[in-house]
């Protein structure tokens, strides 16, 4: 996926927006800080997505699991006012312990 922009930011929500990629479901993490590395989730890991600040990464507790489905929009809840998120998108095929991510980066992803 690519081109990820926002919409409806309140003072503890924004809606993310972005084009679909290669797969055929995606998974948006978000953090405070920088998402640059593209080997931060791993295959075969069904992840489970919730409010920021829920449902952290085993291994980088700083980073949350905010979306996963197939949609092209979603709203990520919990966040704090005056404070910068950052977000990436992998798409993905597959369910379970079969999920294939892809792991390239394109256009505004992460951003």
């Amino acid at each position: 996926s690519k081109s990820i922009t926002f919409h409806s930011i309140t003072k503890n929500r924004i809606g993310l927006r972005w084009t679909a990629g290669n797969g055929k479901n995606r998974v948006i993490i978000a953090s405070k800080n920088s998402l640059n590395a593209n080997n931060l989730i791993s295959d075969g890991v069904a992840y489970t997505a919730g409010n920021y600040g829920q449902n952290t990464l085993e291994n980088y507790p700083n980073i949350s699991v905010v979306y996963n489905g197939g949609n092209t929009t979603c709203l990520v809840d919990g966040l704090e006012r005056n404070t910068t998120y950052h977000f990436r998108i992998y798409d993905y095929n597959g369910s379970g312990t079969g999920s294939n991510y892809l792991l390239n980066s394109s256009t505004n992803n992460p951003t």
